[in-house]
Parts: structure tokens; sequence; C-alpha cells
């Protein structure tokens, strides 16, 4: 997925400069949701850029387990 991603940083506004962080979590089949930016990225809601970020993410299959973890948080910077 990381051609996917490096993909998404085409997307923002020319000259921007900064991180997005994405906060998901993982279903014990590897279906990752409640896919939504983290506090402190509210400033990119609704832009390209992190539209695309969250939509890598959905389309993501993690391995399966048997318990489900913590919220994953993960900073894209650009």
């Amino acid at each position: 997925h990381k051609t996917q991603l490096a993909a998404c940083t085409a997307k923002k506004e020319p000259g921007t400069t900064g991180k997005v962080v994405v906060e998901w979590r993982i279903h014990t089949n590897g279906v990752p949701y409640a896919v939504k930016l983290a506090a402190g990225s509210e400033d990119f809601a609704g832009t390209p850029l992190a539209n695309c970020f969250l939509d890598v993410i959905k389309a993501m299959r993690f391995p399966a387990h048997l318990v489900e973890g913590e919220p994953v948080k993960f900073p894209f910077k650009f």
C-alpha cells in the first residue's frame, strides 16, 4: 500500500506541508473500521489529501487475529 499512500501526497495543495494523523481499529478478521482523522488533523478534514489517506486505509486488509487491539494512530508526513 506504500505506492497508494505515496500517491495521496500528489493530491495536496501546492506548498502544503505537515502531517495528517489517521486513527483506525481492526476487526479480528483484519478489516479496518472506525477510520478517521485523529485529533489535531481536523484542519485537513474533507480535503482530497485526507480523503485519499482514509480511503486507502479503509481498503487495506490486515492479518486476522484473536483479540481486537487498541486503536492504531499513524502520522502521514508530507
